[in-house]
């Protein structure tokens, strides 16, 4: 049975952008056949950006565990937007995806919603998980700078755990493919983390399966004062950082 991939999506006021995320996960080599969207309490008509690009059969139900629900279809792939009222933050935004979706599935390619694939990145991260150890592969990327539309190609290091201990380094990103069943093992992102979510989870996935590093540019990242991040509060981001080393440490 060929492994089936879910789209993950989560947007916060990126309007502008989020249309290039779907599209590309819509466009795989790989066919991504479905995909999950959660608009965070955006402002800026994320929703309607998203709902826009529905071009077939759109359908709209109730609620979905307090969110608002639209489905329809970007060609021959299935859009689900689930919208809630008010921000919660990206880790339990992709938490949402991932139980709205989780017996549809065998692998999620997780897209933040400013970023975008390359049409090969999808096809290229699921040979690497034949290898039944794999739960998780990154790959190389390149960053797109808002302010002047400069590009530069980013070359990571294969994941080593010891290595990202000593430095603090992420090197994977949220714009990566994980299996089912690393999730299943793991457990999901910790909503409890305003930031450093993604570092905390990697840690976990690192202690039952391989992270497969692609030295390949297969992503888009866009840099600039628009991001998430960005906006978090130094005193936040050290708190939250200090929890996760000290966690990863323990185990």
């Amino acid at each position: 049975m060929r492994p089936v991939v879910v789209g993950i999506v989560p947007a916060h006021n990126h309007a502008k952008w989020v249309g290039d995320a779907i599209r590309a996960l819509a466009e795989q080599t790989y066919p991504v056949g479905h995909i999950v969207v959660v608009d965070d309490g955006s402002t800026d008509g994320t929703a309607d950006a998203v709902i826009g690009l529905m071009t077939e059969s759109l359908e709209e139900v109730d609620h979905w565990q307090g969110r608002k629900l639209v489905r329809g279809h970007l060609g021959g792939t299935d859009i689900s937007l689930l919208m809630g009222p008010h921000p919660v933050g990206p880790a339990a935004a992709r938490n949402a995806a991932f139980r709205f979706v989780w017996n549809g599935a065998t692998h999620f390619a997780m897209c933040d919603s400013d970023d975008f694939y390359h049409p090969d990145k999808v096809r290229i991260s699921m040979e690497c998980f034949k290898d039944p150890a794999v739960g998780m592969v990154y790959t190389d990327y390149e960053t797109l700078r808002e302010s002047d539309g400069l590009r530069v190609r980013e070359y990571k290091r294969p994941f080593d755990r010891d290595y990202m201990l000593a430095s603090g380094e992420c090197l994977p990103n949220c714009d990566s493919v994980v299996s089912i069943d690393a999730l299943a093992k793991a457990g999901v992102f910790d909503e409890s983390l305003r930031t450093c979510e993604d570092l905390d989870l990697w840690f976990r996935l690192s202690a039952h399966h391989v992270i497969w590093h692609e030295p390949t540019n297969l992503l888009t990242i866009r840099v600039g004062d628009h991001s998430s991040t960005s906006r978090v509060p130094q005193e936040t981001w050290s708190a939250c950082y200090q929890k996760v080393m000290e966690r990863a440490r323990q185990c």
